[in-house]
């Protein structure tokens, strides 16, 4: 935070009169949103309609009852100054938000100035299969169409995995499509937690999606080319929580020493959130996981007691009743059987690889 930039701006305002304050709106633009969520909230009640007057509702004229903002106004980014006037005036965050604010962290700010929990949601994203936009796990058989009453289910069920609220499907080697799909969906709320589901192989995991060999196509990520996903690594550190989760729903990703060195490396890229990959082959159920008549599917992926493949891949997961039974074949998350765990650039958990 520059103080001395506050300081200025809050002098230059308590200085002059509504008319002569646009050198201020040209300093006020050029500061950090933190920085200008503290000038503001500096000044006296009657400096800030003073100065809401100069740059946004307009300075009281002659006739007519006539009102008219300042030349600079129209110079600067003025619905971001009118976003952070806002929050520090009602004490809340708007519900419009305007330009790149929410993807490039402000809108987090905003939430952090003013001490309160920012709305969060949680979000599953695939580019295997299909996924329901509404990823609110339903009771099987049931639809959530728009003149139905759905259940929604409060654990996990052998149809789909619960606790997930939006669902997004990206199309191969799309990857660096997420921030403007995730931003659609979510702007405004941040990310508790994050599902990646996309084939893996040990320390890797093919975020762009495969080729018709089961090859991934470049670039797969590993620990040793995070810079090639520098833009979406940044966006989600700027819109996920501080103590947020990101699970890389992934056939054995997490194995072997590569597997450790992509969850540890995540986890220094993205700081204080926990970064999960598996060391078992993960299974989902094209057939068991759909819902009802839908084309799309309810989000999560099968923690498997397999650590290869097999030629029977779908028949070995439901014998002996193992899709049917949880305990023996649970969702994954980073406490299910072979979770890698890291956070901080350590592991906190390890299964076995075998």
């Amino acid at each position: 935070m520059s103080q001395a930039d506050i300081s200025s701006f809050v002098s230059s305002v308590r200085q002059n009169d509504a008319a002569r304050l646009g050198p201020s709106l040209l300093a006020l633009s050029r500061q950090s949103m933190p920085d200008m969520l503290n000038s503001l909230d500096q000044l006296s009640n009657s400096d800030r309609t003073k100065f809401g007057q100069a740059a946004l509702t307009g300075i009281p004229g002659a006739g007519c009852n006539r009102t008219q903002t300042l030349p600079e106004s129209k110079q600067v980014g003025v619905n971001r100054i009118e976003f952070a006037f806002r929050v520090v005036s009602d004490k809340r965050v708007p519900s419009t938000i305007p330009g790149d604010l929410y993807e490039t962290g402000q809108v987090r700010d905003a939430y952090s100035f003013l001490k309160i929990p920012a709305p969060t949601r949680n979000v599953w994203v695939t580019c295997i299969g299909a996924v329901c936009e509404d990823a609110q796990l339903r009771k099987k058989g049931e639809e959530g169409g728009a003149f139905s009453t759905p259940t929604i289910m409060g654990g996990d069920a052998t149809n789909g995995q619960a606790g997930w609220d939006i669902g997004l499907k990206y199309g191969t080697g799309a990857f660096a499509s997420l921030p403007r799909l995730i931003t659609e969906r979510m702007k405004g709320s941040l990310i508790k937690k994050l599902a990646i589901n996309a084939h893996g192989f040990p320390g890797e995991v093919a975020v762009n999606g495969t080729d018709e060999t089961g090859l991934a196509i470049p670039t797969a990520m590993t620990a040793r080319n995070l810079s090639a996903f520098k833009s979406v690594l940044d966006f989600l550190d700027r819109v996920m929580t501080p103590d947020g989760t990101l699970l890389f729903q992934s056939c054995i990703a997490g194995q072997q020493s590569g597997g450790t060195d992509l969850v540890v490396a995540l986890s220094k890229e993205l700081g204080g959130r926990t970064i999960v990959a598996f060391t078992s082959i993960g299974f989902s159920s094209p057939a068991k996981q759909r819902r009802g008549d839908e084309a799309c599917r309810e989000p999560g992926v099968r923690d498997t007691p397999y650590f290869g493949s097999s030629s029977d891949e779908y028949g070995r997961y439901h014998k002996n009743g193992l899709w049917d039974d949880l305990s023996k074949m649970p969702w994954q998350t980073e406490t299910s059987p072979h979770a890698k765990v890291a956070k901080n650039g350590a592991i906190t958990r390890d299964p076995d690889d075998n």
